[in-house]
């Protein structure tokens, strides 16, 4: 399993949110809490890659981090369907 570096960059990214919410599952995404200079190709190309290495240790990315691995996976899976959706219209 190769990780790029501009994924590390762009998984960080989306998973800095995982600091300030409590539970992975009742949150909502919002684009607009993100630089306007974000590349959503490359958070799309990101959690593509996150969703065929589901075994990969998140936690590493960031530490302190509250949530498990299988906690932030589940958390990168719902941005992988709602970027899609929200983002590339």
């Amino acid at each position: 399993m190769f990780f790029e570096p501009k994924r590390y960059k762009y998984l960080r990214l989306l998973m800095y949110e995982l600091y300030y919410i409590t539970d992975v599952e009742s949150f909502s995404f919002n684009p607009q809490k993100y630089p306007d200079s974000t590349d959503w190709k490359e958070c799309i190309a990101a959690l593509q890659w996150s969703m065929e290495n589901t075994d990969y240790d998140y936690q590493k990315l960031l530490p302190n981090l509250r949530f498990s691995n299988a906690e932030i996976a589940l958390y990168l899976s719902f941005l992988h369907e709602n970027i899609s959706a929200e983002v590339i219209k």
